[in-house]
């Protein structure tokens, strides 16, 4: 991590020539594009449910089932790669919350995108999955009924749980909410290091600590860097949002990997690109070939300004030397993306809208979560609840009902199939797994020595023969 660092003043934002284009370069802040609302005249409104998109182990998931005991709500976690449903549900049962996981192993689910097949056999393909399980927590939400849920990232901590009551009671209102972060600036790597060198750079809500009304919800999240910020568009300009609350951001190290910065490049340009045409009153249709020219001519130049500025830093080298090789991965591949690439990037994300549009209008309506996930051809084995019917509190009607759970032993989650049958996937905790389907007195290494000693049986028998022939 950067420690250390002095600047003997703050720079100003650079004038630059935006060649006859308003607002074709680098906009710092993009605060006017959100109302910042005062908490005093808001009244607590529940939600509905909070999904967490992971892919880290289970412990990561504390602040998010401290929040949902908190709020008596629902805790929906999708997992891939390291985190595991199984210890997802386990944890959420001890922590005393209604949860539901399931370990993503197909990308099916969802339509494949126009945005996505423009770059998916390019270096601009980014390797992630959070958009996917963001559109797939949509999706969920919208078919099981839920009004106002919660985005909440695995890495985010949230200072009052009752903060996101506020944000569900602005949905009445606004489209979106999101709460201000207070902790480590979440910012793209370049933006970091524009900051780091003195300039002004502030951050912008995000799908890390978001409350969406799902019934206004008619849009995705592409799979590029800023998803979220396009997630707030309509055809034309931002949708009505507002931010309230507070929230950290854990601190990561944006140059600990320099292919990081390589992975957010064009997400950058796109969105930094579109909200600065917005800050000017602009349309997202305006966000031309000519305008995209302009814009990554600046961008090109605020790179090595930024670079050239490194060496000043009163850093170690090792952590100049870091810096410097992010920035130069950054523009490394800047240089690879063309006005024509971010034209017809636009174009084909406006007509995935239309797509995810008609899409989720021919979902169909479940009376459960477990419903819907298998109703979307979700591998029935992989979906982990701490009940057996998992109702959203819309469905139930009383939201006293909510309390109302059956009992199930600490470490011993209910796997939901579609026959409600005790199949256990043989996960990453295939030991556990495995104790949990075998019928007692069994256990797996029991069941290992029955087998041997059968086939050391059989062996005999046969050398027996064998010799007396």
């Amino acid at each position: 991590m950067l420690s250390g660092l002095r600047v003997s003043a703050p720079a100003q934002v650079e004038a630059c020539d935006d060649g006859g284009h308003a607002g074709a370069y680098h906009h710092p802040s993009h605060d006017g594009l959100v109302d910042a609302v005062s908490t005093a005249p808001l009244q607590h409104v529940p939600v509905d449910a909070i999904f967490v998109p992971t892919a880290r182990p289970a412990p990561y998931l504390r602040e998010s089932l401290r929040v949902a005991a908190e709020l008596d709500c629902a805790l929906v976690t999708l997992c891939s790669k390291e985190a595991d449903a199984h210890a997802a549900v386990i944890g959420a049962k001890e922590a005393g919350v209604r949860a539901f996981a399931v370990d993503i192993d197909r990308f099916d689910l969802t339509p494949r995108m126009q945005t996505s097949k423009l770059i998916s056999d390019t270096r601009f393909r980014r390797r992630t999955d959070t958009s996917y399980k963001r559109n797939l927590c949509l999706l969920i939400a919208k078919m099981v009924g839920w009004e106002r849920v919660v985005f909440l990232d695995d890495d985010i901590v949230v200072r009052q749980a009752t903060d996101l009551n506020l944000a569900a009671a602005l949905l009445e209102t606004y489209d979106a909410v999101g709460l201000v972060n207070d902790g480590f600036p979440d910012n793209s790597v370049v933006c970091h290091a524009y900051r780091a060198v003195g300039h002004e750079q502030g951050t912008f809500i995000g799908g890390g600590a978001m409350a969406v009304a799902v019934d206004r919800a008619d849009s995705f999240f592409p799979d590029i860097y800023n998803e979220d910020w396009f997630f707030l568009l309509d055809d034309t300009r931002i949708r009505p949002v507002a931010k309230v609350g507070r929230i950290i951001q854990k601190p990561f190290d944006p140059y600990a990997d320099p292919n990081r910065a390589k992975s957010e490049e064009l997400g950058d340009c796109l969105a930094e690109g579109v909200y600065a045409l917005l800050d000017e009153g602009k349309r997202v249709r305006d966000a031309n070939a000519r305008f995209w020219e302009v814009f990554l001519a600046d961008r090109k130049r605020m790179i090595n300004r930024i670079i050239a500025s490194v060496p000043s830093l009163n850093l170690s080298p090792h952590e100049r030397a870091r810096m410097m090789t992010a920035l130069k991965s950054a523009q490394s591949l800047r240089m690879r993306i063309t006005p024509d690439l971010c034209a017809s990037y636009l174009q084909a994300w406006r007509a995935d809208r239309g797509r995810w549009r008609r899409f989720v209008d021919h979902v169909h309506q479940c009376d459960s979560v477990e419903a819907a996930f298998v109703r979307l051809n979700v591998d029935s084995c992989n979906i982990f609840a701490t009940e057996d019917r998992f109702r959203p509190v819309s469905a139930m009607g009383d939201p006293s009902v909510r309390q109302d759970i059956e009992p199930v032993a600490v470490g011993e989650p209910k796997v939901l199939t579609t026959a409600r049958s005790r199949m256990v996937r043989v996960s990453k905790r295939t030991t556990t797994a495995a104790a949990m389907v075998l019928p007692n007195p069994f256990t797996v290494q029991s069941v290992q020595v029955k087998v041997i000693t059968a086939v050391a049986a059989i062996l005999l028998v046969v050398w027996s023969v064998v010799l007396i022939v």
